[in-house]
């Protein structure tokens, strides 16, 4: 896992991925900045930031409309730290 994988960060990955929905097969995140930020209760701004290094380090893309996608990095993170759990 990665070192950068504070409480925070975690918690607004976890965010995208049980808040997905599928829509013809393609699973993504629906939420706002603000709404991920009420379900982590944080700031939108630190929300912004975490996504953006989210995406850097390969854990979430965006698809064409701004939506969260996680990738298989972000998929198996999150299952791999619910199984801790």
């Amino acid at each position: 896992m990665n070192p950068k994988m504070t409480t925070t960060y975690y918690k607004v990955l976890e965010a995208v991925y049980d808040n997905q929905v599928n829509i013809g097969g393609n699973g993504f995140c629906p939420l706002s900045q603000e709404e991920i930020a009420l379900v982590v209760s944080c700031n939108r701004m630190t929300v912004n930031t975490i996504l953006k290094e989210l995406r850097r380090d390969g854990y979430i893309a965006s698809s064409k409309k701004q939506k969260y996608v996680l990738t298989e990095l972000g998929i198996e993170t999150v299952e791999k730290a619910k199984d801790i759990k």
